[in-house]
């Protein structure tokens, strides 16, 4: 199994031929990249759905994940100000910093977002649920 190094690579999706990217409006300010979203109700006359970042990728909420445009590099987010215009990979690849702190992870474990949006530990597979 090949090991794969991406560091230069920091917003969109991994395989973009292979991935759907949505565009919804952010519901707040400060959403980070690689992090969880889920759909909100959208505002008075939008024709979009908004969306919030989760700290939770196991939520059964969650639709995808924040992935550009990279609007504040220095922090990391994809939206300065609620209303603002994100794109959400919904299906493929994406980045994301994984924790070996916790466990040994060996190739095959499930991985799943905790305590930080975008940041990966290893996840029990009798609970995990599967993100493609």
């Amino acid at each position: 199994m090949a090991t794969h190094y991406l560091s230069g690579h920091s917003v969109g999706a991994l395989e973009p031929e292979a991935a759907i990217v949505e565009t919804y409006i952010a519901d707040e300010a400060s959403i980070p990249i690689w992090g969880p979203v889920i759909v909100v109700a959208k505002g008075t006359g939008e024709d979009w759905a908004r969306v919030e970042p989760i700290d939770s990728a196991k939520d059964p909420k969650v639709i995808g994940v924040a992935v550009g445009p990279l609007r504040d590099a220095g922090n990391g987010y994809v939206s300065m100000a609620a209303g603002q215009a994100i794109q959400v990979l919904t299906f493929g690849k994406a980045k994301l910093k994984v924790d070996g702190d916790f466990d040994n992870i060996a190739v095959g474990d499930a991985l799943c977002t905790h305590n930080a949006d975008g940041i990966a530990a290893l996840y029990g597979y009798d609970a995990a649920v599967r993100l493609a």
